[in-house]
């Protein structure tokens, strides 16, 4: 096995074993001590370069973020232990149970128990544990090992921080950890605890490149490195996550933003495959007209299952269970009437489904990734959502067949359905409903108003011009006609109108009496 010191640690535990800790404390995506031809996981470090390494020698790289699989030869477990208390990253380590070791009073406390960061144990005797590797086992090799291996699970964050703090681990405040983890994950939406993660990961690879720790973060590191953000010309993004304000003003690149897409477009793509068959080809315009037509963001698109969908005869209800503006699980319902045009998500959607061969008590995602074998086109039998790549992709590719070069997005979808209802005239409060928006700035940055909507600003005002002039003429006419009746004594001006339908001169009649004065006058 690489990434040993010797052939004598060529040798890996059974596949029952790790199918056995997997399944309890995983799933695990990277095994730290492995070989292309026993690695556990897809993701593997090796000591010397093969086939499909991720990196060659596992303490180079980074072990945070993953949930690691390591089964280290017995001279290298110190060595992990510190590194995992150094990165203060979650692992499974199975070791042999040498009392002797250097390594073992660095598992085992004063009181001879485990130390607070392994959250749990399991021991292994008997035959079959390991298996040998194509160099020298050595006892690792043997069919019965004449000692245990235990296997264990390390966690170094909050456990740790609970133990340390003094809690007993028998205590009620213990037994609370479990669902205080839970409630501090799911405090944020998925994608913003990816987002703040990334921004992290940003954070701390610059830091470390310049030989300084991430945490604690010194506030001079973190203005440096805010100003290395803008010195480069970061998108707009990662600067905005550090630091608000500065960014609108001095980052060079600007948002390139998507157009709409037309319902023009959508027809004329779905007339190019009026008599398709194809699943591949009816799942991806499926996709994009209940995009329009719901307003949809691809992650609400993508997390539709079958069951979510109810049929009706004239229009058909989407149960969004989750959403990005839905953060507690109210449910929203998104209404989709029957249509008449080629372009009917209704009858595309009946359409897909059919063909995909969806039944009445299966609840699967709606869409998934396709598999092709000859002539044979089907969904993936996994319960397995379409990423958000594949569909850009796949979706993109069919807009362009019909309008090369044009500048769309997944979120083209959904600004082109609300476009077009806006400039129909829809009501704000029904559109924001249907778009799962909270304001109207949110809203508003969807809808891009038609040339007709913007050209009718400067044509009210045109014709608002036109009459102040009219009437400006006959305030003139007027008062010159009251003028020269003031000059035979007084005047009471007793109406003013404009001139009469049958009136061609468009001449006021000025209607008057005059007032005798009296003789005290």
């Amino acid at each position: 096995m690489l990434s040993r010191r010797s052939d004598c640690d060529d040798w890996e535990v059974q596949d029952e074993i790790f199918t056995y800790l997997d399944h309890l404390w995983g799933p695990h995506n990277a095994d730290r001590f492995a070989h292309d031809y026993n690695t556990k996981c897809k993701h593997f470090n090796s000591k010397y370069w093969c086939p499909g390494t991720s990196g060659i020698d596992a303490f180079t790289v980074d072990w945070k973020g993953k949930n690691n699989w390591l089964v280290p030869p017995p001279n290298l477990i110190p060595k992990v232990l510190n590194k995992l208390k150094q990165e203060k990253c979650n692992a499974t380590l199975v070791i042999p149970e040498w009392t002797s070791a250097p390594y073992w009073p660095m598992l085992i406390d004063e009181k001879g128990n485990m130390k607070v960061f392994i959250v749990a144990h399991i021991f292994f005797q008997g035959e079959n544990l390991t298996k040998e590797g194509r160099g020298q086992s050595g006892i690792f090799g043997q069919q019965f090992l004449k000692f245990r291996l235990i296997g264990t699970k390390l966690d170094r964050t909050v456990k740790e921080a609970i133990r340390n703090s003094g809690i007993d681990g028998d205590s009620y405040l213990y037994g609370l950890y479990p669902k205080m983890c839970e409630l501090l994950i799911n405090s944020r939406s998925d994608n913003t605890v990816k987002s703040y993660f990334n921004a992290f990961k940003r954070w701390e690879r610059f830091i470390s490149l310049h030989g300084h720790v991430a945490l604690p973060a010194q506030p001079v590191h973190v203005a440096l490195y805010l100003t290395d953000l803008v010195n480069n010309g970061s998108t707009y993004h990662p600067v905005y996550n550090a630091i608000y304000e500065a960014s609108k003003r001095v980052a060079p690149k600007k948002t390139n933003k998507k157009d709409p897409v037309t319902t023009d477009v959508l027809i004329e793509l779905c007339d190019n495959f009026k008599d398709c068959s194809d699943l591949l080809v009816l799942r991806d315009l499926t996709m994009m007209l209940l995009c329009f037509a719901g307003f949809l963001r691809y992650d609400e698109l993508s997390s539709l299952r079958f069951l979510d969908i109810d049929i009706q005869d004239s229009f058909l209800i989407l149960h969004i269970t989750k959403s990005k503006t839905d953060q507690y699980r109210q449910s929203n319902e998104v209404i989709i009437a029957k249509g008449s045009t080629i372009a009917c998500p209704y009858n595309m959607l009946v359409k897909y489904t059919r063909l995909a061969g969806f039944s009445s008590h299966e609840n699967k995602f709606l869409f998934r990734p396709i598999y092709r074998s000859g002539e044979l086109c089907k969904l993936i039998n996994k319960d397995k959502k379409l990423s958000y790549t594949a569909a850009r992709e796949c979706l993109l590719k069919r807009i362009r067949i019909i309008r090369p070069g044009c500048n769309i997005g997944l979120h083209s979808f959904r600004s082109g359905g609300a476009t077009v209802a806006a400039n129909a005239d829809v009501s704000d409060r029904c559109l924001k409903k249907h778009g799962r928006w909270k304001s109207d700035s949110s809203k508003d940055g969807y809808i891009v108003d038609s040339i007709e909507k913007r050209l009718k600003i400067s044509q009210v005002l045109g014709a608002q011009s036109v009459l102040l002039v009219n009437n400006f003429d006959i305030y003139v006419e007027v008062n010159s006609a009251a003028r020269a009746l003031l000059i035979d004594g007084p005047v009471f001006l007793t109406s003013i109108s404009s001139a009469s339908d049958s009136d061609n001169e468009g001449q006021s009649n000025l209607k008057r009496r005059k007032l005798e004065s009296s003789k005290e006058t």
